[in-house]
């Protein structure tokens, strides 16, 4: 697993909003991981090198539409147009709204 820019050196850059972009860290011994975040510091998606990944969308208002990871777990989400969560159900079948 490598950066970006194809090395493992750390590495992170940042929107011109300020939030954070992208993030590469080379953990101690061979414990490497990659994040990718939108303009609003959402993080987008997440992966590391022991094969585990996470994946989310967002809504404008930065509520978590979507959530799914490498172990099989998803979550999903409705909003309103004020951000309240309408409704809620993940994997293990739980729901609320």
């Amino acid at each position: 697993m490598k950066n970006i820019q194809g090395t493992t050196d750390n590495l992170t850059l940042f929107h011109e909003s300020g939030e954070m972009a992208y993030k590469f860290r080379n953990g101690y011994g061979s414990f490497l991981e990659e994040s990718i975040c939108d303009d609003k510091g959402n993080e987008l998606s997440y992966r590391n090198s022991h094969d585990y990944w996470e994946e989310s969308t967002y809504n404008e208002q930065g509520g978590r539409l979507t959530y799914r990871n490498s172990h099989d777990y998803w979550e999903e989400s409705t909003y309103d147009e004020k951000g309240n969560e309408l409704f809620f159900k993940d994997s293990d079948g739980f729901t609320r709204g």
